[in-house]
């Protein structure tokens, strides 16, 4: 579930409390002040740690954790608790005991452990009912299927609010209401003999920047691709979604970005100021180019180039560019052909709404001509655009003038969206630079 990544960064540090709370707990109950050599009982309590990492990794207990009930979730961890707890004994068996290792501290530390483990547990998921109830922070959510499973769904969000849903109601076939702009994700719970109505709603909402997820009876269609989690004990998949949609994911994309967006400029300032300085002193207009283009959620940004053509537009029929295109200038080939009129959208990442890796942003005019055109061409919006990305390094650059291009490129953009990683960007920063040396599609 979209929780369940948004809180990744959560489950690390709770694997690093886990792993460190037998040793606390011992400390806690003075047992390394009293022993002979603290080095032996620090060493057990971190593999009593260690053997309840492993164990609660193996169980699921840091896999969806906030999806499930939270007898389930203690049940788990107790589980987790006792293995922990029978390796570490024996381990203290198998060799000279130290002395402060007696029974009733033995009792004491397990004690102490499990119930620091259960209540910080406790603690978090009435903080996050909190903190959600306190500043209003939900996922509004709408289920197209008022049947069993689907009423199920809507029962279970409304009577488990840690989960961090709102749920808005149930969409008819003819998805009429609510409102879209009221709701966030789409849950489709209907029948899978219902086949062509599901095939529906999923081409409706590919035109759109709303997570859908699919509640599956059977398996009717391929949707071997989409990630499966449970939503207490209900199977969903997420067909349209990104590991981006993750929290630690958008903050480390965003770290990456801001650390090389930073370095870059640093390094190439001087010819982007020769570069502007030529452009002022070759052709009248302004150095920059600024044209409306759809960002995340299929929001209007600002997108930054060096002006290459005499022209600045911005309307709502904009004509791309083609070999000998009349409107570029000659310094404006020059810039294209090395790609140097992308430069100023290092600003863009370092505003935000760019990132140096993601589907190209296309003029407002394209986007709307190719989201009816194109199925699930809008799903390329639930991530920030790039100045490079997979489709580009893939061959997929420049003019666009047949619909099986812009296919194609949609295709890789997907691609990208499913199967994010910062390795991805690294390599596809790596390869764009092989790209522009070679100018390949540049205009």
């Amino acid at each position: 579930m979209g929780h369940r990544k948004d809180f990744e960064l959560l489950l690390w540090i709770q694997r690093l409390l886990d792993l460190s709370l037998p040793l606390l707990t011992l400390m806690w109950l003075e047992g390394l002040r009293h022993a002979d050599d603290p080095t032996q009982p620090i060493l057990i309590a971190l593999f009593a740690g260690l053997v309840y990492l492993i164990s609660a990794q193996l169980l699921g207990v840091y896999r969806d954790w906030l999806d499930r009930s939270i007898t389930a979730i203690l049940s788990l961890a107790i589980k987790a608790a006792l293995i922990a707890t029978v390796l570490g004994t024996l381990l203290i068996l198998s060799r000279p005991l130290d002395p402060i290792f007696s029974l009733a501290l033995l009792i004491q530390w397990f004690s102490l452990f499990l119930t620091l483990l259960i209540g910080y547990r406790i603690l978090i998921i009435s903080l996050l009912i909190g903190y959600r109830r306190f500043f209003r922070i939900k996922k509004t959510v709408v289920i197209c299927g008022q049947n069993e499973i689907g009423q199920q769904l809507a029962n279970m969000l409304q009577t488990a609010p840690w989960l961090g849903y709102q749920f808005n109601g149930f969409l008819d076939h003819q998805v009429q209401s609510p409102d879209p702009a009221t709701y966030d994700e789409v849950f489709i719970c209907l029948p899978t003999k219902e086949e062509a109505q599901i095939k529906h709603l999923l081409n409706h909402f590919a035109n759109s920047t709303k997570v859908v997820r699919f509640v599956p009876d059977l398996f009717s269609f391929d949707i071997m691709q989409s990630n499966y989690t449970n939503l207490n004990g209900i199977p969903v998949f997420s067909v349209f979604d990104s590991p981006l949609k993750s929290i630690s994911a958008r903050l480390l994309k965003r770290l990456f970005d801001l650390t090389f967006a930073s370095l870059i400029l640093l390094i190439i300032w001087p010819l982007m100021l020769l570069i502007a300085l030529l452009i002022k002193a070759t052709s009248a207009g302004p150095v920059f180019f600024k044209q409306i283009r759809y960002g995340l959620d299929g929001k209007e940004i600002n997108v930054l180039k060096f002006r290459s053509m005499s022209v600045c537009e911005n309307g709502d029929h904009i004509p791309q560019a083609q070999p000998n295109d009349p409107r570029i200038t000659p310094l404006g080939r020059i810039l294209r052909s090395n790609s140097l009129d992308e430069l100023p959208q290092l600003i863009n990442v370092l505003k935000g709404n760019m990132s140096l890796v993601g589907p190209r942003p296309h003029a407002k005019a394209h986007n709307e001509l190719y989201r009816q055109l194109i199925p699930q061409y809008m799903q390329r919006h639930l991530v920030k655009p790039g100045i490079t990305g997979w489709a580009q390094v893939n061959g997929w650059r420049g003019e666009t003038d047949k619909i099986e291009k812009m296919q194609k490129r949609v295709e890789f953009d997907l691609h990208y969206i499913k199967n994010w990683s910062l390795a991805l960007d690294i390599r596809i920063l790596l390869l764009t630079v092989l790209v522009v040396l070679t100018r390949k599609n540049a205009r």
